[in-house]
């Protein structure tokens, strides 16, 4: 679950560059794509958080290794959003600077939902953390008290 919900949070991260349009179309056009692009990244968001959420409920026994990389997939995530967030941020000021102050509404909810998106790899990393913390605490307490034991002796 963690797995294909980092897999739709990069989705979410490449929406906007992979189908972000080009202004050269017309503005018309610009705002029917960009529209096309934050509907698809509603969804990319809500399945994402549901598979983040369902993936913290039924998660069993992952293994430290599994663990591990989830927290860093999650962080190379992390900055792919972050990336992505300055590229959307890029697209207002240029909008801004330009002649097309009108089409910002169109753009501007891309970068809110990317900010709202940073909670998939936020998720992720905190479960596996926690995940890597309470089995370690749980796995060294009777190695150390072997180790102590074979010691005293």
């Amino acid at each position: 679950m963690q797995g294909a919900d980092l897999i739709v949070g990069v989705a979410l991260g490449s929406i906007p560059l992979a189908f972000g349009p080009d202004l050269s179309v017309g503005q018309s056009a610009f705002v029917t794509s960009w529209n096309a692009v934050v509907s698809a990244m509603q969804y990319a968001l809500i399945i994402g958080v549901a598979l983040a959420i369902i993936g913290i409920v039924c998660r069993g026994p992952i293994g430290q290794r599994s663990a591990r990389m989830q927290v860093y997939a999650s962080l190379v995530l992390t900055i792919w959003m972050f990336w992505n967030i300055y590229n959307v941020g890029w697209t207002l000021v240029m909008l801004d600077q330009g002649c097309c102050q009108s089409l910002i509404p169109a753009v501007a909810p891309a970068q809110s939902l990317l900010v709202i998106g940073l909670l998939i790899p936020a998720v992720t990393f905190g479960s596996s953390l926690f995940w890597l913390i309470w089995d370690h605490r749980r796995n060294s307490g009777p190695a150390f008290d072997r180790t102590a034991q074979a010691l005293s002796m």
